[in-house]
């Protein structure tokens, strides 16, 4: 793939016209380095609850969860047992997105989603670190 980026810039490509698609974590990718400080995250949410075999109901949750020094906002969601999808814990396949409503994250790599979709606020959870006290997120 290496190779393939510097041909392509030999041919005069704009950098931003060429894109790598990753199906594992990129030789590029460097741990986050935290400040040792927990925070604590609210999150927005839905969840199923099963009154019997044929009655199911989502509700909407809001909990305010603690999300340790160094841990992604997914490693907290699945020890606080709130269900997300997610599947290549590198920010490769996209399915962990949830949308960030307030506060400060780090994502730390991202290969799956849009600039456009970073600016409106879209995060890969396995790849975010909360930054300040202030990270609201809604997981739809």
């Amino acid at each position: 793939m290496q190779l393939y980026r510097e041909v392509l810039s030999s041919m005069n490509i704009p950098k931003e016209q060429i894109h790598m698609e990753y199906f594992d974590a990129s030789p590029e990718n460097k741990p986050f380095e935290h400040d040792g400080i927990s925070r604590e995250v609210l999150i927005n949410y839905f969840q199923d609850q099963f009154f019997d075999e044929d009655e199911v109901r989502t509700f909407e949750c809001t909990r305010l969860i603690e999300v340790k020094a160094g841990q992604t906002l997914l490693e907290a969601l699945n020890e606080n047992d709130i269900d997300v999808p997610s599947s290549c814990n590198s920010g490769t396949c996209g399915s962990c997105w949830a949308t960030k409503t307030s506060g400060a994250i780090q994502m730390q790599n991202n290969y799956a989603l849009t600039k456009e979709q970073v600016s409106q606020g879209t995060i890969l959870l396995c790849q975010s670190y909360p930054l300040d006290e202030t990270v609201s997120i809604r997981v739809e």
